[in-house]
């Protein structure tokens, strides 16, 4: 009893509120907190965003050893509320991600060099933090090291998507990314770095595309 519990996986927010009233039976606080700020690199830099939701007490009583790894933390209030968060941030990033590569293959494609569509991006309204850290650091520079499998995006995604549908919103973008996702793993890419995943975006492109001719 007494016990201060962080959850900072990405969750279905369901499961989330189940454990957490689980462990009030027990006397433990549980917390979710939705991780984010620049995936593994912002760990080991200190500098990641959590997104705290549960016990207001407990929080402030031990929010000096989340500042030790974090360097944005937000209360959100109730339970649930922190892996919902997170999840809707995966569903835009990774979605961003796809459209990037997209955007990248079609000027490739006419004859225009990835690095300068990266480079006008990143001074115009397209930029993010596909095309100001993930291109540059893992793609253009031959590395394919963003230090996360094909597996996570998808997991992540198809999550997210399923929160939506029970939430009766629509995400059609998202499921898009899902099921772009989804047909790289039908290639064998689900233990790939995703960076890889623009080096191989045409042949799952077409795989999705045959897929819904089949259907």
């Amino acid at each position: 009893p007494g016990l201060i519990l962080y959850d900072l996986t990405t969750s279905d927010p369901a499961a989330t509120r189940e454990l957490a009233a689980r462990a009030a039976q027990r006397g433990l606080s549980y917390l979710d907190a939705g991780m984010e700020g620049g995936g593994a690199a912002g760990a080991d830099a200190g500098t990641l965003t959590l997104m705290v939701v549960g016990d207001r007490t407990a929080f402030e009583g031990t929010r000096p050893l989340l500042e030790r790894f974090a360097k944005h933390i937000f209360y959100l209030g109730p339970v649930g509320a922190g892996h919902t968060l997170k999840l809707i941030h995966n569903l835009v990033l990774h979605t961003i991600f796809m459209a990037t590569c997209e955007g990248g293959r079609m000027a490739e494609a006419a004859g225009i060099d990835l690095r300068d569509m990266i480079a006008v991006f990143n001074v115009s309204n397209a930029r993010s933090f596909i095309s100001e850290v993930r291109f540059p650091r893992h793609i253009l520079s031959g590395a394919w090291d963003a230090r996360s499998r094909v597996f996570n995006l998808h997991k992540d995604v198809s999550a997210a998507v399923g929160l939506a549908d029970r939430l009766g919103t629509t995400v059609p973008l998202g499921a898009v990314t899902r099921d772009l996702l989804a047909a790289a793993i039908g290639r064998g890419m689900s233990e790939t770095d995703f960076s890889r995943l623009y080096e191989r975006f045409d042949e799952i492109v077409a795989d999705l595309e045959e897929g819904g001719r089949g259907d």
